[in-house]
């Protein structure tokens, strides 16, 4: 701080601040200054020292206090003797380095001020931790007083593997870590599919609801639990657990869920083998064998076995019959000291170097439907290669030799010709060929078998040596021809017939070597069954009768359709009107009618109509026969064309309707009422 050059402005300084006048005369605002003396430090670094305060006094005969020495040495002398200091009137007009005495009031507000403060920062900062102390308390009380799903455990002790069809016995431990209770729980365990019960007719597990009441805070409970697992070798099952809770008088559930338990199935309870020959023929019969037996400590019921055939195999039969379609087996039970076997027969057709292949499942069905796997417990699968056939075996129905032929209605006697090429680089001996026509359709009157010999004990048709020659010895590329007629009896719908061609023959001439299938075959042949029109008829509505020329006369027409024993499908008759006839736009019956008023075209759309039913149109037409007509019946409408498809077979339907006069069917109306007259009465 830098020191007082001037102290003689001291003066003129006290005489501007001050009054002159003391006590009531002191100016209104301002206060008085005393003359108690401080003592202030010499220099910035000493430390202050307070001097005794001695009382005020005044100069004699002046009215205004006494200016503030600042002889330093007085003041310090006046300290250290501990009696005030005299000071002069005289201001000094020497320059001191020291900072000046200074007179301070009685009374220092500063002081007061500061104790206030540090008061209320005390009180402020109590307030502060009371406030605090009472959050905490209120949080640890609703603390303890709330629900957490973190404080609620569920345990398993499930074994790492098992094998599938053992009972596994575990446990669940629910611990319930909270302050206060859970009310009305229940555990929920979800098993994986094919999960079976240990009670005695082994129903399925899917989801098991266990009451547990009330969890006291604190409480652990172990609920036991008793279930079979079933499932493919090493494949890695998941058992689910949740606990579902309410608290206190809510009614809202909670639910309290955990990571699946995974166990790992370590031999399937099942075991599922099949057998088949590794290369075939195309035309050759094949034999497959599926063997079935149980790992399991228990005796496995309703076990389900399905078969994915391919395209190039057709199924001839199977021991036992399959329980649905053609590839699904229901097996009652399955014990652990039984093998149970199926045996499936079938046709292979394909194209040469074909390799196919044939898979099995076996498990438990589905709940909701025995036929269908809900569970896969073994699996298991054959493959095969077609190899160049033996022979080469063409079955063709009425000339349609692509294994499945539609006969149309009109087509009352069937062919079936039978064409054997030998494929094979040698020679096969004593041919022998069988064929098995069977159908609905198939009648033995009415079969004609040429050559050949019809068994009537099990319906086939035979050539053999004794009827044929030509089959002692088929050589490399030859034929043989075989063929038979029949005339079908269709007396329900959707009826069919098939022929199957199994050839037989022997590798080397001898006739002690063993006779073998070297070729078979199977067609399918498809009846339609047609559709027709019925008669129609014409009907006298208004006008002279018989018609006069040049006057109006209404008739109505009515037509009708009728379907064979399939059924028919998008069926559209369609006519047109000559030029005397008017088409008076008022019809009636089924389907929905269509007219070009340019072309006199009429469509009615007939739609679909089923087997053995009939539909039918009814419209009304005017004409006006001209005098040339007179003496000779008038055309009311053109011949119609019906078209359709058969129901069953696809095939185009089509039948044609002759032309339509004005010749009433009703026969009791007036002979001759269809001649056109001059005049009433002719």
């Amino acid at each position: 701080m830098r020191p007082i050059k001037e102290q003689d402005n001291i003066g003129e300084l006290n005489n501007i601040l001050y009054d002159r006048r003391l006590g009531e005369n002191v100016r209104r605002g301002r206060q008085d200054l005393t003359r108690k003396q401080v003592d202030i430090a010499r220099g910035w670094g000493e430390p202050f020292q307070s001097a005794p305060m001695a009382p005020a006094e005044r100069a004699v005969g002046d009215d205004i206090p006494a200016p503030v020495s600042n002889n330093s040495n007085n003041v310090v002398a006046g300290a250290r003797a501990g009696s005030p200091a005299s000071l002069p009137n005289t201001a000094p007009t020497t320059d001191i380095d020291t900072p000046a005495v200074v007179s301070l009031p009685d009374k220092v507000p500063a002081k007061k001020k500061g104790t206030s403060f540090r008061m209320a920062f005390i009180l402020f900062s109590l307030g502060l931790f009371f406030i605090m102390l009472m959050i905490a308390g209120a949080y640890f009380f609703l603390n303890n007083n709330q629900i957490s799903a973190d404080n609620i455990s569920l345990d398993m002790t499930v074994p790492f593997s098992v094998t599938g069809g053992d009972i596994v016995t575990t446990q669940v431990i629910v611990s319930n870590q909270n302050t206060i209770a859970l009310e009305s729980a229940v555990l929920v365990v979800s098993y994986p599919s094919g999960t079976k019960s240990t009670v005695e007719d082994q129903p399925d597990l899917i989801d098991e609801r266990i009451p547990l009441d009330t969890l006291a805070p604190g409480e652990v409970r172990n609920v036991p639990l008793s279930f079979i697992l079933f499932g493919e070798e090493n494949e890695a099952k998941e058992i689910k657990t949740s606990l579902e809770y309410k608290v206190g008088s809510s009614d809202n559930t909670f639910a309290k869920a955990t990571d699946p338990f995974r166990v790992l199935i370590g031999s399937s309870p099942l075991v599922l083998q099949v057998s088949a020959v590794q290369k075939i023929s195309s035309g050759q019969e094949m034999e497959m064998t599926l063997s079935l037996s149980s790992n399991a400590a228990i005796t496995m019921k309703n076990v389900l076995v399905t078969g994915n055939f391919p395209n190039s195999f057709r199924f001839i039969s199977a021991d036992p019959l399959p329980e649905s379609g053609n590839n699904t087996w229901l097996l009652p039970e399955v014990s652990p000291d039984k093998v149970y076997k199926i045996k499936i027969r079938g046709s292979i057709f394909g194209s040469m170097g074909e390799n196919a292949e044939t898979q099995f499942r076996a498990g438990y069905p589905r709940s909701d439907s025995q036929s269908v796997l809900g569970s896969i417990l073994a699996q298991a699968k054959v493959s095969y290669q077609i190899e160049k056939p033996f022979v080469k075996v063409v079955v063709g129905i009425n000339g349609d030799k692509d294994g499945e032929a539609f006969i149309p209605p009109e087509s009352r006697s069937v062919r079936v010709v039978v064409d054997v090429t030998n494929t094979l680089d040698e020679p096969v001996y004593h041919m022998r060929v069988e064929l098995m026509p069977q159908g609905d359709s198939v009648n033995e009157k009415t079969l004609s078998v040429g050559s050949g010999y019809y068994d009537v004990a099990d319906g086939s048709i035979r050539w053999d040596l004794t009827g044929m020659r030509t089959l002692e010895k088929v050589g490399q590329g030859e034929s043989r021809n075989f063929s038979f007629e029949l005339t079908p009896e269709l007396s329900q719908p959707n009826s069919t017939f098939n022929v199957s061609a199994k050839i037989y023959a022997r590798r080397v001439n001898d006739v002690n070597a063993s006779e073998e299938v070297i070729g078979s075959a199977v067609a399918e042949g498809k009846y339609a069954t047609g559709i027709k029109l019925l008669p129609t008829t014409v009907s006298h509505l208004s006008g002279p009768l018989p018609p006069v020329a040049g006057q109006d006369t209404t008739y109505a027409v009515v037509l009708g359709v009728e379907a064979g024993l399939n059924g028919a499908t998008g069926i559209t008759l369609s006519t047109s009107f000559p030029q005397v006839t008017e088409w008076l736009d008022k019809t009636s019956g089924d389907g929905n009618v269509e007219f070009n008023p340019i072309t006199k075209r009429m469509r009615w759309n007939v739609g679909d109509i089923a087997g053995g039913d009939t539909k039918q149109l009814r419209f009304e037409v005017k004409i006006k026969p001209s005098i040339t007509s007179v003496g000779n019946k008038v055309l009311l409408m053109e011949r119609q064309t019906l078209e359709a498809k058969d129901a069953f077979t696809d095939l185009k339907l089509s039948a044609q309707g002759s032309q339509v006069f004005n010749t009433l069917t009703d026969s009791s109306e007036q002979k001759d009422s269809d001649k056109v007259v001059r005049s009433a009465g002719d």
